[in-house]
């Protein structure tokens, strides 16, 4: 059974209005959070809220915003200074997935008896519009002694406005790290040459001055310096498609609230001419491109998955190995595989890879958004992104993307 714990969001006050409406702010932060349950396929059989106006307020937007598809029932025990006891007993048998909106001190108190087994634990401690997911387990009994609850993830709906912008910004700052790491990584061959073929050709022009008056000696050294300005050239070439491409990846974020033709291969090339710098010799790359059509898409987002998905891959690897990309058109889509030769992913942990990870640090709550985020961007596409693994047998990313724009 799933448990979703959420606060009422943010309400006016008693003097704006004796009910405590929600505030507009309070409206906005519960539509985002809304958006959110619904990209994680959030689905409860029943949302719960207390007889508080701003709870059941909060509880429709959520279940309008959502993908849920649950009644709305008001209930009496959520109210904030309720009993948690008597409700924990009940959590304990109850057979469907369940969302509760409610208040402080209530739902703090809640959380901590469930989790902790003592509701003066002070565990959690709930933002407005903040959301807690449990996952209850047989502990060996089916009573309420042997119930375990565990923790899935706690939402701050503050990372919900990073996550669609600080976050990205973050992750584009990252990617430059990277960028800039590539670049002084292709750039040092060509340099190299063109470094070595300048002083051939000052050392050939010196030579020439001296032999003037051998045609054959000079002929000999003019073929010599024909070679270099061809290595020279050539450098100049590889410096000047180098800079073209970096030159793509650094203004993909221009219009990038505009969705305009895509070309994949060429996103997935720069992706690893961004990435294959830090791999060194111990990471195989292997492409099978198909020829594409361009899709319409944002060119900074699908960028930002690539990279990451690959970089993820390489990481996976631990000494040498392999990464394949393969594209292929597939009717109306585009398709694209990504997949490594790493250690995999317990099979215990697949059903969870899309949730936002959940650990505690130094004190703190910290998440993680990886996949859900990816997942996401591809999905805002009208696409699809599916990740099979197996332990020690690597992981499979598939990624496909319709040549026709979602319209939504």
């Amino acid at each position: 059974m799933y448990l979703y714990l959420v606060r009422h969001g943010n309400a006016k006050s008693k003097e704006e209005d004796p009910e405590r409406p929600l505030s507009e702010a309070g409206s906005e932060t519960a539509r985002r959070v809304a958006a959110f349950l619904r990209g994680c396929r959030v689905a409860v059989g029943d949302i719960q809220h207390s007889t508080k106006l701003r709870a059941r307020q909060t509880a429709e937007i959520l279940a309008a915003g959502g993908s849920m598809g649950a009644p709305v029932t008001q209930v009496e025990n959520l109210e904030p200074l309720a009993d948690v006891e008597a409700l924990a007993g009940s959590l304990s048998r109850s057979a469907t997935d369940l969302m509760l909106v409610g208040h402080l001190p209530h739902l703090d108190r809640l959380a901590s008896r469930l989790v902790a087994g003592d509701a003066d634990r002070e565990v959690f401690s709930f933002p407005e519009c903040g959301a807690l997911c449990l996952c209850r387990t047989p502990g060996g009994d089916s009573d309420e002694a042997g119930t375990v609850w565990r923790v899935c993830w706690m939402l701050d709906p503050g990372t919900l406005r990073r996550t669609a912008t600080d976050v990205s910004a973050a992750r584009r700052s990252g990617s430059q790290g990277r960028l800039a790491a590539g670049l002084s990584h292709e750039l040092n061959n060509p340099l190299s040459v063109l470094a070595a073929s300048v002083q051939m050709m000052e050392r050939l022009l010196g030579e020439i001055a001296t032999v003037r008056e051998d045609p054959e000696a000079v002929a000999r050294l003019l073929t010599d310096a024909r070679e270099a300005a061809g290595m020279s050239r050539e450098a100049f070439g590889r410096i000047s498609r180098l800079v073209a491409r970096f030159e793509r990846l650094i203004h993909l974020d221009v219009d990038s609230a505009e969705r305009r033709p895509v070309d994949v291969n060429a996103l997935l090339n720069d992706a690893v001419s961004v990435l294959s710098g830090g791999w060194g010799t111990r990471i195989r790359v292997v492409k099978e491109f198909a020829e594409l059509p361009k899709v319409v898409g944002y060119a900074a987002g699908l960028s930002e998955v690539f990279e990451d998905v690959l970089d993820n891959a390489a990481t996976a690897i631990e000494g040498e190995g392999e990464v394949r990309l393969t594209t292929r058109l597939d009717e109306d889509f585009v398709c694209v595989r990504i997949a490594d030769t790493g250690r995999g992913i317990d099979t215990d942990k697949m059903s969870e890879i899309f949730e936002p990870s959940f650990r505690v640090k130094d004190g703190r709550v910290t998440t993680s958004w990886g996949l859900y985020t990816w997942r996401q961007i591809i999905h805002d596409h009208g696409g699809e992104f599916r990740i099979s693994s197996e332990p020690n047998r690597g992981t499979e990313v598939e990624i496909s993307l319709p040549l026709t724009p979602d319209p939504g």
